[in-house]
């Protein structure tokens, strides 16, 4: 693919492609059908769909089913360090990076904060942990209320978009040399912060 995120990655982390959506109004109990190219679904380790993603409906890209934290139930809790993306693409990136020392999740959009009970629960799993937005205005505001409520550094990509672009745009060996000392940077800030 144009991000560098290989098969056996997608599937480790649920995604699939979907030929038929069904599904019910929850209020007129009509029942619907979507077809189409380009929808996938978002599955846990259990099976259970928890979002929907269509890259070219304008309209509505993402249709969540369940609430859900990306990569949670991915976590294995053995390596020291846990890097929160803005989305799962961006997980998705930061993965095929292959860095064997941090775990990654994403929470369920950009707009949506983790609560401080998860987070809290996180802190005792992990030696640090820093988040990675985008590079614009809702990315900053983010990882900057990441930092304030619960001392997180945070990893500015300053020379792309997000960490998709940059991997879509340097390619794999470019990209983790260009991302491993800012994220590097922001965990031992985290540290400094204290847990």
């Amino acid at each position: 693919s144009e991000y560098h995120i290989p098969l056996k990655l997608l599937t480790a982390y649920g995604v699939q492609p979907l030929e038929t959506l069904r599904f019910e109004d929850k209020e007129t109990r009509q029942p619907y059908l979507i077809k189409g190219l380009h929808m996938y679904g978002f599955f846990r380790k259990d099976g259970t769909l928890y979002k929907i993603y269509r890259p070219f409906n304008k309209n509505a890209k993402f249709l969540t089913v369940k609430p859900h934290i990306h990569g949670a139930d991915q976590l294995t809790y053995e390596k020291p360090y846990l890097v929160i993306c803005s989305s799962m693409k961006d997980m998705l990136a930061l993965c095929a990076l292959n860095f064997t020392n941090i775990e990654v999740i994403a929470p369920e959009s950009e707009s949506t904060t983790i609560s401080a009970k998860n987070i809290a629960a996180l802190k005792t799993k992990y030696k640090a942990i820093c988040t990675l937005f985008d590079n614009d205005t809702a990315g900053m505001k983010a990882m900057n209320l990441y930092m304030e409520t619960y001392n997180l550094g945070y990893a500015h990509i300053k020379f792309e978009k997000d960490l998709a672009e940059c991997l879509k745009t340097h390619g794999l060996v470019s990209c983790r040399e260009l991302v491993q000392p800012v994220i590097q940077k922001a965990l031992t800030k985290s540290l400094k912060l204290g847990k």
